[in-house]
Formats: C-alpha cells, sequence, structure tokens
C-alpha cells in the first residue's frame, strides 16, 4: 500500500515535471516574438495609436496596443523663439510638431482552453505627431 501510494506521488510529480518543461519550452520562442513585435515598433515609421493583431505561426498569437501617453509642443512657438514682432515667417518653414509618448504593450499567446498561455512586454516609445495639436 505505502509503495502503491509513494509510486503514485512519483508519478504525479514526474507528470508536473513535464508540464512545467513543456511550457517553458513554449515561453522562450513567444518572449522571442514579442521582443521581434516590441522592435518593430517605431522602426522605419510612425507610431500610431491603436490595436493591433496577428498570427505568427507555429501557434502564436499577437496583438500590440498603443496608447497615448503625453504630447508637447516642438518648434521655436514651444519654446517662445518665434520671429521677432512685426517679421513674418518664411513661408518654407516647417509647420511645428509634437513629441508624443506612447505606452506599448505587446502580447503573446498560445494555447487553447485551459492551456491557454500568454506573454506580455510592455514600453514607452517616443514618436514624431506633425502639425498642431488636435
Amino acid at each position: 500500500m505505502i509503495a502503491a501510494l509513494a509510486g503514485g506521488a512519483l508519478l504525479s510529480g514526474v507528470s508536473d515535471g513535464l508540464r512545467v518543461a513543456r511550457v517553458a519550452a513554449q515561453t522562450e520562442p513567444a518572449l522571442s516574438h514579442a521582443r521581434s513585435h516590441l522592435a518593430a515598433l517605431g522602426s522605419g515609421a510612425a507610431i500610431v495609436a491603436g490595436e493591433q493583431s496577428g498570427d505568427d505561426g507555429g501557434g502564436f498569437r499577437w496583438r500590440t496596443r498603443v496608447t497615448q501617453l503625453v504630447a508637447t509642443q516642438l518648434g521655436p512657438d514651444a519654446r517662445g523663439g518665434g520671429p521677432p514682432v512685426g517679421v513674418t515667417r518664411p513661408a518654407a518653414a516647417a509647420p511645428p510638431s509634437r513629441a508624443v509618448l506612447y505606452a506599448v504593450a505587446v502580447v503573446v499567446s498560445w494555447g487553447e482552453g485551459r492551456a491557454h498561455r500568454e506573454v506580455t512586454l510592455r514600453s514607452e516609445r517616443m514618436g514624431l505627431a506633425g502639425g498642431p495639436p488636435p
């Protein structure tokens, strides 16, 4: 009887260990996918507030959420360094722009039902928005 109880406990421990190892083996590629999506935000294209999602293959799904946190005016007008009184700005001068701080969350998920897992990476990114604030 004692041997049967010990065998059952051992089998349960081995089963739990295998399950944890399987989750760990899937977590590393999920983190790699999330890091890639986070690195891609703002490189080569303007950052835009909103949500996007997609499928990375191999059972991994991703979604990003970008939220504007703070915007501040840039350029001579923002520093009070505009042209002197009576002097007009040249027509070719660039319009003022705003520096915008965005909160970014990237979620990569895999599995279904009780086996559903996900990793989330959060960061902040700085971007520029052209023209005057809305």
